[in-house]
């Protein structure tokens, strides 16, 4: 029989874990949200990949579709094209719609977030 004790250490064990790696997360995106700048893009691509999805009865692969955009660094004035950072089986941009992004101008070619 499972000790009952043993189990509840290694049950609250994960739950710092967890707390801990949601913690480190959730500082990185604070982080990213502090330094980013906000400006417009244009989708010019729909980056396409293949990538293995999986339910509780079978695994299957599955075109994702990530979103190229191309905006002007407000610090360089250059011209970027850099990914989306979030990828769909249905995007929800068309080629030539303008967005508004968030961009980190230490390293505008990384990827790129939506503004939400």
């Amino acid at each position: 029989m499972p000790n009952p004790k043993l189990f509840g250490i290694v049950i609250g064990v994960a739950g710092v874990v967890l707390l801990i790696t949601g913690g480190y997360f959730a500082s990185q995106q604070m982080a990213f949200l502090d330094r980013s700048v906000e400006t417009k893009a244009v989708v010019v691509d729909l980056h396409w990949e293949e990538q293995y999805m999986s339910d509780q009865e079978h695994g299957y692969f599955t075109l994702i579709g990530w979103p190229i955009f191309q905006f002007v660094d407000l610090r360089t004035g250059e011209q970027i094209t850099a990914q989306g950072s979030v990828g769909s089986s249905d995007p929800p941009f068309s080629v030539g719609q303008e967005v508004d992004i968030l961009y980190d101008p230490e390293n505008p070619f990384g990827l790129v977030t939506i503004k939400s």
